[in-house]
């Protein structure tokens, strides 16, 4: 049997990452009673929400579906309400004290 295995991600940010990757990515022939390992690999280094995708064999101009690939990718985020904090002069002796929001917009607890 000769085939090609096809992963071609719907989730626009797999698309776009190539973040969820498949090998071996040439034709395939398995004899009768035969194996082969199939490596799938997910690797981000942005968000991507959670995700389900098929991974098909392509035999005889036919596709068959063989898995499906679920996951997601979380991280942190965080931003500050400025990029500067400007200062006035300062006595010697006495202080001066500036306030500024920080927000946590990703998917994990900011410790």
């Amino acid at each position: 049997m000769t085939f090609n295995l096809a992963l071609t991600p719907e989730t626009p940010a797999l698309q776009s990452t190539g973040a969820l990757t498949i090998s071996p990515t040439n034709t395939i022939t398995l004899e009768p009673g035969g194996t082969c390992k199939v490596e799938v690999a997910f690797a981000s280094n942005t968000r991507i929400p959670q995700f389900s995708e098929e991974v098909t064999m392509e035999f005889a101009g036919q596709y068959e579906t063989l898995f499906v690939v679920k996951g997601q990718c979380l991280g942190m985020e965080v931003s500050l309400d400025t990029t500067a904090i400007p200062f006035p002069t300062v006595v010697k002796g006495s202080s001066s004290s500036r306030k500024l929001i920080m927000s946590n917009t990703g998917d994990m607890t900011a410790k």
